[in-house]
């Protein structure tokens, strides 16, 4: 009585499975057509089937972060150029000044 049971439970249980499995197979197959039936353009769809498109944007996504990186080294290095010649510059109008201002005593 048990074992009958427990084998009527069994084939409850199977038919069930074999129930969701059939509705997922559905699942898919209608969401393959969706797929197929989508309109792509010619450049979705080489982007699409190019192989390894994944690795090329980690390769440019290297490459800007190491140009950016050189192009803030050299504006870095511009910048500090630029603050020693106004350095200079002020070192320069404040010595004309006091030449200036020595001139200006001699002739008074």
């Amino acid at each position: 009585m048990v074992e009958c049971k427990d084998f009527c439970k069994g084939i409850i249980q199977l038919q069930w499975e074999h129930m969701k499995l059939k509705m997922q197979m559905e699942d898919l197959n209608n969401k393959c057509r969706d797929i197929r039936q989508l309109k792509l353009t010619e450049e979705q769809r080489d982007y699409l089937t190019k192989k390894g498109h994944g690795s090329d944007t980690t390769q440019q996504v290297s490459s800007v972060e190491k140009t950016i990186a050189f192009q803030e080294k050299v504006h870095q290095k511009n910048v500090q150029k630029r603050k020693d010649k106004i350095q200079q510059i002020k070192r320069k109008a404040a010595k004309k000044v006091l030449e200036n201002a020595q001139l200006e005593e001699g002739h008074s």
